[in-house]
């Protein structure tokens, strides 16, 4: 009995959580290039700076995350459940297809261009 409480409130905590990785994914990896090419332009940016950017990006990031993780995640955590997946690399391969998956629904939904979206170059 008490190995389904935990269970269930694992379940729930990763639902709350997981919307949350997306604004944290689209803040920190422009920081990438800059912590490979320009160091001191990493050093100069202030905690204060990059938690703005972070709370400003999450007010428009989560609504989206949220609704796209009731209307796709939860569908496919049902159908994972069934049948019997439990590696924690295929939920993580599933959700960055979902994600991916969301963004170009997005951009086709405001008008941009698909082909630059799955080929920026």
């Amino acid at each position: 009995m008490i190995a389904t409480q935990v269970s269930k409130q694992r379940l729930a905590l990763a639902f709350l959580l997981s919307p949350l990785a997306v604004p944290l994914v689209f803040c920190l990896l422009p920081l990438i290039p800059l912590l490979i090419f320009d160091p001191p332009a990493v050093k100069n940016a202030s905690v204060a700076s990059v938690t703005a950017w972070l709370l400003i990006f999450s007010a428009y990031a989560l609504p989206v995350a949220c609704l796209a993780e009731l209307i796709l995640g939860v569908p496919a955590w049902m159908l994972l459940r069934r049948c019997r997946v439990t590696h924690l690399g295929i939920f993580a391969l599933c959700g960055a297809f979902l994600g991916w998956l969301v963004a170009v629904l997005l951009v086709i939904l405001t008008g941009g261009s698909v082909a630059k979206t799955l080929n920026p170059l």
